[in-house]
């Protein structure tokens, strides 16, 4: 059902106003931070480099995201997939796409830290994963923030009319 061959795949460049995106780039930023901040309070991050990592990337993803609201007066470009599994999901049924959004951005989230942290540390599998991903446990709000912009990139693509899209491949 899901299933589509390489050759049914199109990838559809089109331009949208970032303005909204801009507001949920501001949104991440500050739920990161706030979440970052309960995170240290609670005594779970306890690195110095989560810290200011996390705080870094919440900042500049809140002035990226105040850049695009208020300053940005051109278009963007983006591209996007038509025919595969995320626009056929988000076709269907927006809840599961943004689940199917978000796993596959956790999975791919934990997958970096892990590799990351078995490469650094030469450690074995179960030991990086519940002490050294715990750390980095403020990132979540940035990918699911990550998944937000998915989902907006095929709500765009779907109201721009037919003539402003093309097809790139």
């Amino acid at each position: 059902m899901f299933i589509r061959k390489p050759w049914n795949l199109q990838t559809v460049e089109f331009e949208y106003i970032p303005s909204f995106e801009g507001k949920m780039d501001i949104a991440t930023g500050i739920i990161g931070l706030a979440f970052t901040a309960v995170l240290i309070y609670a005594g779970i991050i306890t690195s110095t480099f989560a810290m200011i990592a996390a705080a870094a990337v919440y900042a500049a993803c809140a002035a990226w995201g105040a850049y695009q609201w208020r300053l940005r007066r051109t278009p963007m470009k983006r591209q996007i997939k038509v025919g595969g599994v995320k626009h056929r999901l988000y076709l269907r049924s927006r809840w599961l796409f943004a689940l199917y959004a978000a796993a596959v951005r956790l999975a791919d989230f934990a997958a970096i830290i892990t590799l990351y942290y078995l490469i650094q540390n030469n450690q074995v599998l179960s030991s990086v994963m519940y002490d050294e991903i715990q750390q980095w446990l403020s990132m979540l709000p940035l990918v699911l923030g990550i998944t937000g912009i998915d989902y907006l990139s095929y709500y765009y693509f779907l109201r721009t009319p037919v003539n402003m899209r093309r097809i790139v491949k």
